[in-house]
């Protein structure tokens, strides 16, 4: 995958340390520029400087669930891409409005959603002439 536009700013929140660890480590060698944090206020803070292209959210955080994070996120970036990263502890009845990726999941797996996500992004930019 060419570098040559940039890199894509992914966001992950994780409120459980060594899933975060392993989020940030299956992205090493993307074409991205990370921001992590494992409270949902932490990751709203950020938003005004970061502007995440691609946000991945475990669906228990501390403070807020993952989705009531990710829809705040699209409120403010409404280009974003939103994924929610959730376990067996999900509800039967949860209706969800984001992607959902399962967990537990392969470092790989998420490589290849992110990758994906970043090919999107690239033409949805590339499309609106942001980065060419």
């Amino acid at each position: 995958m060419s570098d040559s536009a940039g890199p894509v700013k992914v966001m992950l929140v994780e409120s459980d340390p060594g899933v975060l660890r392993g989020l940030e480590s299956a992205l090493v060698g993307l074409p991205v520029r990370v921001s992590s944090a494992s409270r949902g206020e932490a990751a709203l803070a950020t938003l005004p400087g970061f502007a995440p292209d691609i946000v991945l959210s475990g669906f228990q955080l501390a403070g807020m669930d993952g989705q009531a994070f990710l829809a705040l996120v699209q409120r403010r970036h409404p280009r974003a891409f939103c994924v929610l990263y959730a376990d067996g502890l999900v509800p039967p009845r949860f209706d969800c409005d984001f992607p959902v990726l399962a967990k537990p999941c392969a470092p790989d797996a998420v490589r290849y959603l992110v990758a994906g996500l970043i090919s999107e992004v690239r033409v949805r930019d590339a499309s609106r002439g942001d980065r060419i």
